[in-house]
């Protein structure tokens, strides 16, 4: 009885030292190390209607869609940025500036992210949150075509004493 507690203990922990060794293995190729399950799209909204010929202004004469405005962008960033933390490795420090331009559909979904400025990340840390800001959820608009803006991010990840820097 005694021999098979130790062998199945014995077993455990080498299951465990082979997993951590691939965990290890795939940080240190660049591979991306988040489940991209874990965030999902959010559903779409119904679009807006562009204006009505009732909200006409006598002074303008135009009628023009809205789009988004600049406290829709930062509500809906700033409810979103937390979730990137997803990206970065655990037990790295990291300070980046990056500058994204991304397209949000009338429907409050996205539909591009490009990066203007990597911030010198490693690619896979590009990619992934790439594929995360394609999860951010903003509200439904009347550009039909989209609507586009540049967004600035400024990442920063302090790492407990003793861990690696990147």
């Amino acid at each position: 009885m005694a021999r098979t507690r130790t062998r199945s203990v014995l077993v455990a922990l080498w299951l465990s030292a082979w997993l951590l060794a691939l965990l290890a293995a795939r940080d240190a190729y660049g591979e991306d190390p988040v489940d991209d399950e874990a965030l999902r799209p959010p559903r779409p909204k119904a679009c807006l209607t562009g204006p009505a010929w009732d909200d006409l202004d006598d002074d303008t004469g135009a009628l023009l869609p809205q789009g988004l405005s600049e406290e829709d962008l930062n509500l809906a960033m700033g409810r979103f940025l937390p979730s990137l933390e997803r990206c970065v490795p655990g037990n790295t420090a990291l300070t980046a500036q990056l500058a994204v331009r991304m397209e949000v559909a009338c429907d409050g979904r996205v539909q591009g992210v490009r990066m203007l400025d990597d911030g010198d990340l490693s690619p896979a840390l590009v990619g992934c949150l790439q594929r995360s800001l394609h999860c951010a959820e903003f509200p439904a608009h009347d550009l039909a075509a989209g609507y586009s803006f540049d967004y600035r991010l400024r990442l920063m990840y302090l790492a407990p004493p003793g861990a690696r820097a990147r």
